[in-house]
């Protein structure tokens, strides 16, 4: 008994408006059973279907069927029809709160209602329903759409749904047709429902089963909810008057209140993808969790979503919500409160809501409201406003300032988060302008946010080569107003696109962090303004762009041909800025609008706006070219830390804020100035409105300012394009034609603004060195000795290193190649804009200007000449300024210093070429020339030691001799200082033999071995100068001196140095060695001129230490050097000249080798000297010699790697220690044999008188010549 009455009491409690009107309680319970007298408390039936047809004669008007715990299997449709006061209850016996009571449903069974009043649905969940009933489309329609649906009502009134949950159902979870009065749905949630197996997958992710009998279509969407008011001529099930169907569509109330609709997909009808508004004849594919359309006249009724979850729905247009009031629908109030869109999916639009007002046009009546308050879009995706998308008509009205009448949609204390979409990833606006030409009376409504937030929207490219997307906000031509503080931050591919829309800025706006293709933060086309009102704050922060305009991007208006503004009296407001007082000035604005560390590429895309023109925005009298747009004084641009730390990354920012398309062209007329086939870069940069140089293409073209007869095509471009682009110059652009044909360019801007130069050239200009002209182009020439290939460019020319090249008029202007001095020329490398291919590690390129070094004069031949007002100098090879009495310094030096180095030579009794050190001597004589002039010594010690045996002490700083001295005058001097060297010794031999009780004298008891020494340093100098004097090269028509290539050969002065160094050459250098090699013969032959026996002790000294029968060998080494000298001198650096390098170094080796020349003792004569490890010794260094000659081969190819070459140099370096360690060795021997017990003795020579008078005689005669070498 307490079994019944509690559940009676607890409806009455819920009910209490219909509890006193329910005459009737049925009861059921899974435990019941099906008879015909079931119903009571005490015997309730088992199933819905048996009391259904028990009852459905009388009908079930003021009946509660109530549903004890359990679950229930509903077999097919119950349909009730004109039911007034009914409900279905779940749980009587349990608490209200929980879903209690669970029915599922056999295929095509559903619940539905057909003019009821009062129905009540409480503490049901229905599974896998679905009956098919008749859309409400036009009756005009030929066909009849049945759809499925697992509750159904259709002209009914009050209808409460409470603790309801329905899922899995085949079709729409409940569908509402004019349903008047009251609708609320509380606690309620519509989960998984869908088409289920029955759906087939067709494009635009639409599914469908459909199928045509005697004019009836069937189809099985999906989805949570659909309500709608409809016109009076929709489909309807039976006959209704147009006053009874007024009365289902005014003045009702519907509340959806702590609902849930979860993974609802509506697939419905397939859409086409070029339709953005679909009609009210296909209602099968819009609201995925609830569905809400007021069409025809439905007014004065307002819908309240409260506490709601959309999540995981999905549909073709509104994947969580789809709302529209359409054609003479007023009065509609639509208000979304703390409610929640998730993970919907809008596949063409609105992702987590799309609501629409599309009015009749030319209707006046008062507008419908859409309220959405504390509400949150998070991660839902669509096509067209992931967030959510706003449509609707424009809107007539009389008058054009009443904002507030135009308000239809406003946003308060909403957020769009992480939403996507291809198109306004946030929200999507768009407005139906149904004024005809666009033009008046309708206006478009208005969208208002207050205090919102759209942070970390994403827009999505679909077709990776195709840019289509943009704006985490877009708004078609649609007026946008915020209010409050609003954030926008951290959306992608511009945060607020107007397409023909405007905003209205009452407060604080603030874009952070927004990123961009052409706007990071906002980007406007057409007639957009941004209209600013009094005390408006809009602030740019950080924002970035990755083409034009890193916070703003502005597309204007009007033909690019026609300067707006001052010129035509523009109103101001036309400019994209605007301002509620239209008649202020703009500097005269109180607003704020603050720009800070926004970035684009570079400075020519504007790092916080870009306008493709700011003509519309002009004040009187200014011009484009000078104006002061964008610098009110209510705009500020601010650059902080932030924009260091973002050039770091990689972004240029220089200065400029504001950019635009450019009005001018400034180029350079001399660039034009170049050779058929050059490629050549000429200035060409493109100016903005603000002066700035910014990027654009430009097309080139080319005539020829031909006469009659001439070939007008003679001068033409040689590239595959005539466009470029130009960013301060154009680049690799190369023309082709005959040398003197004047011609005209022509650069043409191509884009929006139409801008052409003209210039007039006088004509190509000669080839380059290195080219000549075949055929209209220049071509390379042959290649020779030096050439290594010329580039691409048809201007560069490589070299092989270690090479000169010139063209000089003073030759025969030929382009000329031909080994440089050692250390006279550069090795210029390939300059970025120049070059086109990589340079090799052997190759330098032929730059005029950079090809010598040391101050020389670039136009020189051979690099021989200094520049102007620079001299050459003694110690360097350089130049340098000089003065011109540096002579009265060097002079004396010298005298003292060569004298000085005799005297100490003589005392000291220097003994270097009697057998012991020969080989040291020559091979530090030779080591230069051996190694190569490539090769440099790192070692200081070393390098003081061969400069030392060379007699050239190098003491860091250079001598002037004399102002405008050249190479040849160098070269002279270096010849005349051995010959002071041997005047030298000549003065102090007749000193000592005149006054032998002189201090000196009496030091000096037998110098013929210093005397010798001195002799042997003169020869390797005086030849060696003497063989560079007369070193002639051939350049052009002319031969000029190798050293000195302004000098030329045996011209004037050079006549007289070379004449000298003839002498010299026939006199000294080559009958020397030759007297050491056939004394006797000489000596008879010369008898009746001079007598070689006069010099006797000098021969001796110099051929003791040989063998009798290779005494002749005293001239082995002299002939040695003249050898490695005359090779070192006259053959032109290369593997030529190696190879015999290392020929005669190997050579020389073996003859020493095979004949060993250098006494041995012999047994009986003990106090004969010996010289037996000389041979040892000195092969040892010829040996060694050679090696270098080797090692300094394979380090003198630029193929060998880097760690060979340096491995190698390394180790000959390390063998030029070799003669020291020998001179090392020979000193500590004789230290030992002269020396004992603690004491040496006096080194005296038996064999060598005192100085005689007949050698003093000959002496200062001149009939002994000393030579020494002090380069």
């Amino acid at each position: 008994m307490w079994r019944v009455l509690i559940p009676l009491l607890v409806l009455s409690i819920i009910f209490p408006s219909t509890a006193s009107t329910w005459k009737s309680k049925l009861f059921i319970s899974p435990h019941g059973e099906d008879t015909p007298s079931c119903g009571q408390p005490s015997e309730p039936c088992q199933t819905l279907d048996h009391i259904y047809e028990l009852h459905s004669s009388s009908g079930f008007n003021s009946t509660l069927l109530s549903l004890a715990k359990g679950n229930y299997s509903l077999r097919k449709s119950l349909t009730f029809e004109k039911v007034k006061d009914f409900g279905v209850l779940g749980g009587y016996d349990e608490s209200d709160s929980n879903v209690q009571v669970e029915i599922t449903c056999e295929p095509d069974a559903n619940l539905a209602f057909f003019f009821s009043e009062n129905i009540t649905l409480q503490g049901l969940k229905l599974l896998n329903c679905g009956g098919w009933q008749d859309s409400a489309i036009s009756s005009r329609n030929p066909n009849v759409v049945k759809f499925r649906t697992a509750v159904h009502f259709d002209y009914c009134r009050n209808i409460w749904m409470r603790n309801v949950e329905i899922s899995g159902s085949i079709g729409r979870a409940a569908n509402f047709y004019e349903i008047g009065g009251v609708l609320e749905v509380t606690h309620c949630v519509f989960e998984n429902n869908t088409a289920g197996t029955y759906a087939v997958f067709i494009p635009q992710s639409t599914d469908i089963r459909e199928s045509d009998q005697k004019g009836i279509r069937y189809t099985i969407s999906g989805g949570g909810i659909f309500l709608s008011l409809n016109k009076f001529s929709r489909n309807r099930p039976t006959n209704v008057t147009r006053a009874e169907h007024e009365t289902y569509i005014h003045g009702n109330k519907y509340a959806f209140t702590n609902c849930s609709f979860i993974r609802n997909e509506l697939t419905g009808e397939p859409v086409s993808s070029y339709t953005f508004q679909e009609t009210f004849d296909r209602p099968f594919s819009r609201g995925g969790g609830l569905g809400i359309f007021f069409v025809g006249d439905a007014s004065n009724s307002s819908v309240l979503i409260q506490n709601c979850t959309f999540l995981a729905n999905k549909a073709q247009w509104g994947g969580g919500l789809q709302v529209e009031f359409a054609d003479n629908s007023s009065r509609n109030v639509l208000k979304v409160e703390n409610s929640v869109f998730e993970r919907n999916v809008g596949y063409s639009a609105g992702g987590g809501a799309r609501v629409g007002n599309m009015l009749t046009r030319g209707a006046s009546l008062p507008m419908n409201e859409v309220r959405f308050v504390d509400s949150v879009f998070r991660a839902n995706s669509g096509g067209w406003g992931g967030g959510m998308s706003v449509y609707g008509t424009s809107i007539f009205c009389k008058c054009k300032h009443q904002f507030n009448s135009k308000n239809i949609f406003s946003f308060h204390s909403c957020r769009w988060l992480g939403n996507k979409a291809n198109v306004g990833s946030a929200i999507a606006a768009f407005l139906f302008n149904q004024n005809r030409d666009h033009i008046g009376p309708e206006v478009p409504f208005h969208v208002e946010f207050n205090q919102s937030q759209v942070k970390n929207n994403e827009v999505i490219i679909r077709e990776k080569n195709v840019r289509i997307g943009e704006g985490a906000i877009y708004s078609v031509d649609v007026s946008i107003v915020f209010r409050g503080n609003t954030t926008i931050a951290n959306n992608t591919l511009t945060a607020l696109a107007l397409d023909g829309g405007t905003v209205e800025l009452h407060d604080d706006v603030e874009f952070v962090g927004n990123r961009g293709f052409r706007g990071g933060a906002v980007a406007m086309y057409g007639h957009s303004q941004i209209i600013l009102m009094k005390k408006s704050r809009l602030f740019f922060k950080r924002n970035t762009c990755s083409d034009k305009g890193g916070a703003m991007f502005i597309e204007a208006t009007g033909s690019p041909q026609i300067s707006y503004g001052a010129e035509t009296g523009k109103d101001p407001n036309a400019c994209f800025f605007a301002y509620e007082d239209s008649r202020s000035d703009f500097d005269l604005w109180d607003t704020q609008v603050v720009f800070q560390d926004n970035q684009a590429p570079d400075d020519s895309s504007g790092h916080s706006v870009f306008a493709t023109s700011l003509k519309n925005c002009h004040k009187p009298g200014e011009t484009r070219v000078k104006n002061s747009v964008l610098n009110w004084n209510f705009i500020r641009f601010i650059t902080t830390s932030w924009s260091d730390k973002m050039n770091s990354t990689g972004l240029n920012r220089n200065h400029s804020e504001i950019a635009t398309n450019p009005i001018d062209i400034i180029y350079n007329m001399e660039d034009w100035n170049v050779s058929p086939s050059e490629i050549f870069n000429p200035t060409v940069q493109l100016r903005d409105e603000k002066n700035n140089s910014v990027r654009g293409i430009i097309n080139v073209s080319v005539t020829v300012n031909s006469t009659k007869g001439d070939d007008s095509s003679s001068i033409h471009l040689q590239t595959p394009s005539s466009l470029f682009l130009a960013d301060g110059n154009i680049s690799r652009l190369k023309l082709g034609g005959d040398v003197g044909r004047q011609f005209t360019v022509v650069l043409r801007h191509v884009g929006r603004q139409i801008l052409h130069k003209v210039i007039h050239v006088a004509s190509l200009e000669r080839c380059n060195p290195g080219f000549y002209l075949k055929d209209g182009n220049c071509v390379c020439q042959e290649q020779s000795d030096g050439f290594s290939r010329c580039d691409t460019n048809g201007k560069t020319v490589y070299l092989k290193r270690g090479f000169w090249a010139g063209m000089d008029r003073m030759v025969d202007g030929n382009f000329s190649i031909y080994p440089c001095p050692h250390n006279f020329c550069n090795c210029p490398q390939a300059r970025n804009s120049e070059s086109t291919t990589l340079i090799a590690k052997d190759e330098c390129v032929f730059i005029a200007e950079e090809m010598c070094r040391g101050n020389r004069d670039p136009g020189s031949i051979l690099c021989g000449k200094c520049k102007p007002g620079l001299s050459v100098v003694l110690g360097q090879t350089n130049c340098f300024e000089c003065g011109k009495y540096g002579y009265l310094v060097v002079i004396p030096i010298h005298l003292v210093v060569i004298f000085g180095l005799v005297m100490l030579t003589m005392v000291l009794d220097v003994d270097a070429v009697t057998g012991s050190l020969n080989g040291c001597l020559y091979s530090y004589q030779v080591m230069w020339q051996i190694v190569g002039e490539r090769f440099v010594f790192k070692d200081h010690f070393m390098f003081f030691i061969i400069s030392l045996f060379n007699f050239r002490v190098r003491i860091g700083t250079h001598f002037c001799f004399l102002p405008y001295m050249d190479y040849a005058d160098k070269l002279f001097i270096e010849l005349c200082k051995p010959v002071l060297t041997l005047l030298a010794v000549v003065i102090l031999a007749k000193l000592v033999g005149k006054y032998p009780n002189w201090c000196f004298s009496r030091r000096v008891r037998a110098p013929f071995r210093a005397i010798c020494t001195i002799s042997v340093l003169c020869y390797t100098g005086i030849t060696l100068a003497c063989l560079r004097i007369l070193h002639p090269v051939v350049i052009g028509d002319k031969t000029v001196l190798f050293i000195s290539g302004s000098t030329e050969f045996f011209r004037g002065k050079h006549a007289a140095y070379g004449s000298i160094a003839v002498l010299f050459i026939v006199f000294f250098v080559v009958p020397f060695p030759l007297i050491l090699m056939f004394r006797p013969f000489f000596t008879r032959i010369l008898q009746p001129v001079f007598n070689l026996n006069r010099l006797k002790p000098i021969f001796d000294v110099l051929q003791s230490c040989f063998k009798d029968q290779h005494r002749w060998f005293a001239a082995f080494y002299f002939v040695c050097r003249l050898v490695v000298l005359v090779i070192a001198t006259y053959v032109p650096s290369g593997p030529v000249k190696r190879s015999l390098l290392e020929v005669t170094c190997i050579t020389i080796l073996f003859i020493f080798a095979y004949l060993r020349p250098y006494k041995r003792s012999v047994q009986g004569k003990e106090d004969e000297k010996t010289y037996a490890w000389a041979n040892k010794s000195d092969a040892v260094l010829l040996l060694n010699l050679s090696m270098m000659a080797v090692f300094s081969s394979a380090t003198d190819n630029d193929n060998i790697q880097e760690h060979n070459k340096a491995a190698l140099t390394v180790l000959i370096q390390i063998m030029a220690y070799g003669p020291l360690v020998v001179l090392v060795w020979f000193m500590y021997r004789k230290a030992r044999a002269h020396c004992g017990s603690g004491w040496c003795k006096d080194d005296e020579d038996p064999e060598l008188p005192p100085l005689s008078e007949t050698v003093t005689y000959a002496a200062t005669t001149g009939a002994i010549r000393y030579s020494t070498e002090a380069y």
